[in-house]
């Protein structure tokens, strides 16, 4: 297994340690947005304010991976800093939708699971980072 492929899997890990946790707080309530709902829903809000079109970092990483697999080394390096950029813009925005009546919640804290989303996507970068060059594929 080469060290990239090995980064990646604790990168995977990650991720999917993130899902049970919340991810922020909005309006007030921590309670009700934890990873796994916001990765099986949130596609569904892409729409209600601009902090819910960070919900497309989730198909930019899974992307990466994939290019991390295939020693896509250039490709990887790209879609995995599109995540990681699209992740932490997620702290510039005020508002978010949270609900299908589409009322905007002021974003009042972020949670273990915002944070440890962040971390998969660091240590994608990172697996794309250590690919070797022989072995890349541009």
């Amino acid at each position: 297994m080469t060290p990239a492929r090995a980064v990646l899997i604790v990168a995977v890990v990650v991720y999917l340690a993130c899902l049970p946790f919340d991810a922020f707080c909005a309006g007030g309530q921590c309670s009700d947005w934890q990873g796994w709902g916001i990765l099986v829903f949130g596609w569904l809000l892409l729409a209600g304010a601009d902090a819910n079109s960070v919900w497309l970092a989730n198909p930019l990483l899974f992307v990466a991976w994939i290019c991390v697999l295939l020693n896509g080394r250039l490709a990887a390096l790209l879609f995995s800093l599109g995540a990681l950029v699209l992740g932490l813009a997620f702290l510039s925005f005020d508002n978010v939708v949270t609900n299908e009546g589409g009322v905007l919640l002021p974003i009042t804290g972020y949670k273990v699971g915002y944070w440890v989303w962040l971390a998969s996507m660091g240590l994608t970068v990172l697996s794309t980072l250590i690919i070797r060059p022989e072995q890349a594929r541009q």
